[in-house]
């Protein structure tokens, strides 16, 4: 029976040392996965923060476009405001220094 028993207690040493060493083993995949997760984390973090910075910056410039664009309509009514002036201005000089032409006949009105 002592036999038995020491046999038992060395196979339940083994099993313990293998056990042990699948602890072990396990302690180090959780550790480098711990690591990965962290490396993950922070690389995360960084892109959210290069996103945010970048939706900052194109809503920056959408809001100066917009102001530049207003400023470029004003800028344009204002050309065409001036290109109508000065095309009804031309318009009157002709009409008024040119004579006026006399109604011509045209050659379908019968007479001759």
């Amino acid at each position: 029976m002592r036999q038995f028993i020491r046999e038992q207690n060395a196979l339940n040493a083994i099993q313990l040392d293998k056990l042990t060493a699948q602890i072990a083993q396990l302690a180090e995949v959780k550790e480098v996965r711990r690591q990965n997760l962290a490396k993950l984390l922070q690389a995360r973090t960084e892109s959210m923060l290069k996103v945010s910075q970048s939706l900052k910056d194109l809503a920056e410039q959408i809001k100066s476009s917009g102001a530049s664009m207003d400023v470029k309509h004003a800028e344009l009514a204002e050309m065409q405001k001036a290109t109508r002036e000065n095309l009804n201005a031309l318009l009157r000089t002709v009409q008024e220094n040119l004579p006026r032409l006399p109604k011509q006949q045209s050659p379908g009105d019968g007479q001759h």
